[in-house]
């Protein structure tokens, strides 16, 4: 592979995943206020265990988008 070309994967790559931690860095951030919103319930710690669930899913899921 070129030097050029594989410079530009690595960009690209290295982007793709800082927008992809992002993503659940500010995920992380709102979890309590996503609980309540889409997963309410008589308890406020089921909702955020529910919201924290859905968030370990998405790092269990993960692996397999590169399939």
């Amino acid at each position: 592979m070129p030097r050029g070309n594989m410079r530009r994967v690595v960009v690209a790559s290295s982007l793709g995943n800082a927008l992809e931690m992002y993503d659940f860095t500010v995920y992380s951030f709102f979890a309590v206020i996503i609980g309540q919103l889409f997963f309410p319930s008589d308890s406020p710690l089921a909702s955020l265990m529910m919201s924290l669930v859905t968030f370990a899913l998405g790092f269990v899921v993960r692996p397999l988008g590169r399939y």
